[in-house]
């Protein structure tokens, strides 16, 4: 599995990239379980990426994604499919250190970027992936632990940001705050290509989520 995994890595000409961090995977769980090797494996991954930027379309990460470089975002011109998932074992990202991604993302730009979906990374994180696309993204997917002290007022930049940057979103799924429902109306408002919208809100301890445009609820959000 590792010798596959490692020729992979040396590969040219790319367009579409994904990496799992499997737990039915034994081989990969005792690689990575070895000393050093976790590190090891995400920078000769992040040195790949660099060196396909410029061919990279599709981009699936599900795996402690802080543990590879963000040097290659700047490069990555012709993304048209990004996935991001924060799989740092139950930790999510309130103990991770996300400067240097912050940095590198302040000076990138996905022109082509059509399809954004996250797991678990910070809200400025996501804000900056939006802002820096060519607003032509027309499916986004963020989903977000609601435990964060300051979610409410992130999750109202973030709503207002996908209002501002994303007018021809077409499908878009997210955690809205309760208190943040009356901003709804301003995705409706700018985004005028919106076909599908669900959200999920904390109700009693439980999710609920609904598709908004085919629920009696959208005149609440529109009027």
């Amino acid at each position: 599995m590792i010798p596959e995994l490692l020729a992979i890595i040396d590969c040219q000409n790319i367009a579409d990239l994904e990496v799992i961090n499997s737990k039915d995977n034994d081989d990969l769980i005792s690689f990575i379980r070895m000393k050093n090797n976790l590190p090891l494996l995400c920078e000769q991954l992040s040195d790949m990426i660099g060196s396909n930027a410029i061919t990279l379309k599709k981009i699936i990460l599900r795996l402690t994604i802080t543990l590879i470089s963000p040097s290659f975002f700047p490069s990555l011109t012709n993304l048209q499919y990004l996935i991001l998932y924060n799989d740092d074992d139950g930790e999510f990202y309130n103990s991770i250190i996300w400067q240097e991604w912050e940095l590198y993302l302040r000076t990138s730009f996905f022109p082509n970027l059509q399809y954004l979906e996250t797991s678990y990374l910070p809200c400025n994180i996501e804000y900056l992936i939006i802002e820096r696309s060519g607003g032509k993204i027309s499916e986004i997917n963020i989903r977000h632990t609601l435990e964060s002290r300051d979610y409410l007022i992130e999750n109202e930049t973030l709503i207002n940001i996908i209002s501002m940057y994303c007018s021809k979103i077409i499908r878009l799924t997210m955690v809205i705050n309760p208190n943040n429902l009356n901003l709804v109306g301003n995705i409706f408002s700018n985004c005028v290509h919106l076909k599908k919208i669900y959200y999920t809100k904390e109700n009693n301890n439980m999710s609920d989520t609904k598709d908004v445009l085919n629920s009696k609820d959208y005149e609440q959000y529109v009027n």
